[in-house]
């Protein structure tokens, strides 16, 4: 049971930081730029007159008050967050990670007896469209900032910045597009590579690391990786899914390639993708 100077103390903290007329002491204000929860010269920490019915005076209640908001502080800022560096993830319906770039990529795929296919036909996450032709969308981080590198795994990403991040081989898919009255398009920014009649799109991938191990992960939205040389890679917190994407290439004179390392093909036209969704235990 709590007592009431403790029933005082359930306040909305939310409430508590945006509002300007209560000052916690000992708050660090690059945390967050909390600029305006600071202690002044002469001045009293705590809240403003008129306030006082809120709040019990006392040095140790708001001490105690100063304590938890600083604790939530400290987890927010600890909270995962994508790694470090410049790279390119398949765009999910959910949207980019906040602050990331977009771009789509429309390719024209063979005319005759097409046989393009995604999977599952139904309830697929990817962003775009997937009929005979295909526009495919990304999430691209195109700034440096982040919070630490990219765990190891077995698992693919795709390249931006002309590298990959440390601990990464590169390698490349090329799709002969289709020959005849060509339709290529593209859009915003894309991943490193190619876009013209044809397309050739570079990768990051790693398998030092066990597939069935948990990495850690931003959770807050549904992501997309590429499935590399195991099963998909299993992801703290988020449930997985295998999807994939089939683009028929040109048939006649076809030079559709591949090199170094790249997402796991079943063929010339199918690329293996892993799903992330918040676990439904949670």
């Amino acid at each position: 049971m709590l007592n009431a100077r403790m029933l005082k103390l359930r306040i909305n903290i939310e409430g508590l930081i945006e509002n300007t007329s209560y000052r916690p002491c000992h708050m660090q204000s690059s945390q967050f730029e909390i600029a305006m929860l600071v202690k002044k010269e002469n001045k009293t920490c705590g809240p403003k007159s008129g306030h006082l019915s809120l709040f019990d005076s006392s040095l140790e209640e708001f001490n105690m008050l100063n304590m938890f908001i600083l604790f939530l502080v400290i987890a927010s800022a600890s909270a995962i967050s994508w790694p470090n560096g410049r790279y390119s993830l398949p765009k999910p319906i959910d949207g980019c990670p906040l602050g990331w770039e977009t771009g789509c990529r429309y390719q024209d795929n063979e005319d005759n007896n097409n046989i393009n296919s995604v999977y599952p036909n139904r309830g697929y996450h990817f962003f775009g469209t997937f009929k005979r032709n295909t526009l495919m969308c990304y999430c691209i981080k195109t700034t440096d900032s982040g919070n630490g590198s990219w765990p190891s795994g077995n698992y693919c990403i795709a390249r931006k910045g002309g590298s990959c991040p440390a601990g990464f081989c590169t390698g490349h898919i090329y799709w002969d597009d289709e020959d005849n009255a060509n339709t290529n398009s593209k859009s915003g920014i894309l991943p490193d590579g190619v876009y013209d009649r044809n397309t050739k799109t570079y990768y990051c991938c790693r398998s030092d690391g066990s597939a069935y191990r948990d990495i850690n992960l931003p959770t807050s939205k549904p992501f997309y990786l590429y499935q590399y040389t195991s099963n998909c890679q299993h992801v703290r917190g988020m449930d997985r899914y295998e999807e994939s994407i089939t683009m028929d290439d040109e048939d006649d004179k076809n030079n559709s390639s591949d090199d170094g390392c790249h997402p796991i093909k079943t063929d010339t036209t199918e690329v293996h993708y892993c799903y992330y969704s918040l676990s439904s235990s949670k």
